[in-house]
């Protein structure tokens, strides 16, 4: 009887430290993104942004809540370079 719960507890402790470790994952990989001096932009396959870094918003000269929701090529495309790769795009053929 001792034996589970000993088992139990250690189980237990196991999944707590997995969780712990998770989450000391996460938080590392949010600050390592965060503070890098590089600029990050995440997209969906729509090309809709989803995720600045605050070095992207820095060398852009925009505010994070002017970026999220927009078409990234809206936003980092003149307006001739996007009207021409979108007509590419959509007859099939390679934008570059």
């Amino acid at each position: 009887m001792s034996n589970s719960w000993f088992s139990n507890l250690l189980a237990s402790s196991k999944e707590e430290q997995r969780r712990e470790l998770s989450f000391v994952d996460e938080h590392m990989y949010q600050q390592l993104v965060e503070r890098m001096l590089e600029g990050l932009l995440v997209v969906d396959n729509e090309d809709v942004i989803k995720y600045v870094n605050p070095m992207f918003c820095q060398m852009l000269d925009y505010h994070e809540s002017e970026l999220l929701g927009k078409r990234g090529y809206d936003v980092l495309l003149r307006s001739e370079d996007r009207e021409r790769i979108l007509k590419k795009t959509l007859n099939g053929s390679k934008a570059w």
